[in-house]
């Protein structure tokens, strides 16, 4: 039985939602949406892990804030994921599910993107730096590609230092300011919250996480396969 991936998870919740027959889930319809899983896979993944996940975030919601989520990423790094530490020291009214689920929805949402941007961006300007400066439609279109991922990661901000962006000052482009000062947590504060962190050393570190709760839910899904049929007890 292959691990189930991230796409493959969100795909199952939504059809979950949008599938019924006689006001219950249709599993038939479900599995025949779903590339590469069967019924039983579906049905078995769905009960033995999303429900109860999703059970488990609906009655524990928490509102973070900058602060609580920077702390969050913060411990993750320092301490590699021990969430008994981060909880029992940093966390003491949150439970362990809570702060791995926290770190898995800021790591995929936003940290991946944010370091795929920019790369982008670095590879745009090195790029730039080899076409002729007769080429002014593909210079052009680098700039441009380039300049509209930085309003993105920075706002308003980069709009005047994007006039003068090169290899050298690139980086000062993406220099973050040492304090956490945002009330609210849109697109540009999340990204400056992170511009404080190690985020290679994150994504080395959530890789890693990822890949034990995908071992742990094969050994549950597993299990309850054993369960349910007896001759594989």
């Amino acid at each position: 039985m292959s691990s189930w991936t991230d796409e493959e998870r969100d795909a199952l919740i939504k059809l979950t939602q949008t599938c019924f027959k006689n006001s219950k889930i249709d599993w038939d319809k479900v599995s025949s949406l779903m590339k590469n899983r069967t019924k039983q896979q579906c049905k078995s993944y769905y009960t033995n892990i999303i429900k109860s996940e999703l059970n488990i975030e609906k009655r524990t919601h928490h509102q973070w804030s900058n602060d609580e989520i920077f702390l969050l990423m913060q411990k993750g790094q320092e301490l590699n994921c021990d969430w008994t530490v981060i909880q029992k020291q940093y966390f003491p009214s949150l439970s362990k599910k809570q702060l791995q689920c926290q770190f898995k929805h800021i790591m995929d949402d936003h940290i991946k993107k944010f370091v795929q941007d920019y790369h982008k961006v670095l590879n745009n300007i090195e790029a730039f730096n080899q076409i002729s400066d007769r080429d002014f439609e593909g210079q052009l279109s680098l700039l441009t590609t380039s300049y509209n991922i930085l309003v993105t990661l920075r706002g308003r901000e980069v709009l005047d230092s994007f006039e003068n962006l090169n290899d050298d000052n690139l980086t000062q482009t993406f220099q973050f300011p040492t304090s956490i000062t945002m009330q609210e947590l849109d697109v540009a504060n999340v990204y400056r919250i992170f511009g404080q962190l190690d985020l290679h050393a994150l994504l080395t570190i959530y890789e890693c996480e990822h890949k034990k709760r995908t071992e742990g839910n094969k050994r549950k899904l597993i299990n309850s396969a054993r369960l349910s049929n007896p001759i594989l007890k």
